[in-house]
């Protein structure tokens, strides 16, 4: 539990940070070269799609680059606070974590 609580912290330190979100468009090539490997499966998007929608947290993505087609906040301090409510393991080393933005 103490590390949820220290995920919990450094997650409220960051928002509290006020980092600036931006969307920006980029070519699909360079969208797989900057995105950690693991953290989403491009593959599952068609071929054909060569242009991808990106999220950039802090300066030119400092804190996170996501593609993702959803609604954005314009800064991270308009999320308030986060605190985790639940905690549920997977098996195999991982856990699942419900959180709630006060």
């Amino acid at each position: 539990m103490e590390d949820l609580k220290s995920v919990e912290k450094e997650v409220n330190d960051l928002i509290g940070e006020a980092h600036s979100v931006k969307v920006e468009e980029y070519p699909r090539e360079l969208v797989e070269k900057k995105v950690e490997k693991g953290k989403v499966d491009l593959s599952r998007l068609p071929a054909s799609i060569s242009t991808l929608r990106v999220i950039l947290i802090g300066d030119n993505g400092k804190i996170d680059i996501c593609p993702c087609a959803g609604t954005h906040v314009a800064n991270i301090s308009e999320l308030g606070r986060m605190n985790i409510v639940k905690r549920k393991s997977k098996g195999s080393g991982k856990i699942r974590i419900e959180y709630e933005l006060l």
